[in-house]
């Protein structure tokens, strides 16, 4: 009888469920995603506390200088009081290298930080960024009860392709036809916020 009855009902519309996957989607450009995968936790919580931010690309290829340095995170109350981490004037040291990268079209670069435990180097030192560790510089102190503010923001260079200027056909066994990537420094600025409650 229930299966009879169920399909005798006129059939209902089905809810519109939002991919979360679609927001690490983008037409053009470059975009800034960031998510907390616990957006409530409780006073006493002192268990790693994950942020993950996406560097999202869009249709076409695009180069990207994925120094940590050139992020800045920060901390804010419901009212605007920044929040300062613990041992704030911790030293960054030593160079990471070459970080910049080239992301093909539709590409998704994917990155998490430990609010609980500040790494230099973003986790490029070494061990897990989300877990926590002895090599901490510092960490937020979320305990009050409230809501914050969790920003990130990107500012780095921008690069173009540059063709290479002609050369003369005199003199020149073979002309190079690839092109070079210029450097704009500053140019590109992203951003993005999530919300985190302390109950």
């Amino acid at each position: 009888m229930a299966v009879l009855s169920g399909c005798s009902t006129s059939p209902q519309k089905a809810p519109s469920i939002r991919s979360p996957l679609s927001m690490l989607k983008t037409d053009s450009g470059t975009k800034l995603v960031l998510s907390l995968p616990r957006d409530t936790i409780a006073a006493d919580d002192q268990t790693p506390l994950a942020v993950n931010y996406y560097i999202v690309n869009g249709p076409g290829r695009t180069t990207f200088d994925n120094e940590p340095g050139l992020y800045n995170l920060r901390v804010q109350t419901a009212d605007g009081r920044l929040i300062n981490p613990s041992n704030p004037s911790s030293p960054a040291a030593g160079s990471l290298g070459e970080t910049r990268i080239s992301l093909p079209a539709r590409a998704i670069l994917g990155q998490v930080v430990n609010l609980r435990c500040i790494q230099d180097g973003a986790g490029y030192a070494g061990g897990d960024p989300a877990g926590a560790s002895a090599d901490c510089l510092g960490s937020y102190p979320l305990h009050e009860r409230g809501s914050y503010l969790i920003i990130l923001e990107y500012s780095g260079p921008d690069f173009t392709w540059q063709q290479p200027a002609k050369a003369s056909k005199r003199g020149t066994a073979a002309v190079d036809t690839g092109a070079a990537l210029k450097v704009i420094p500053g140019a590109r600025h992203l951003a993005d916020t999530a919300n985190l409650v302390v109950r």
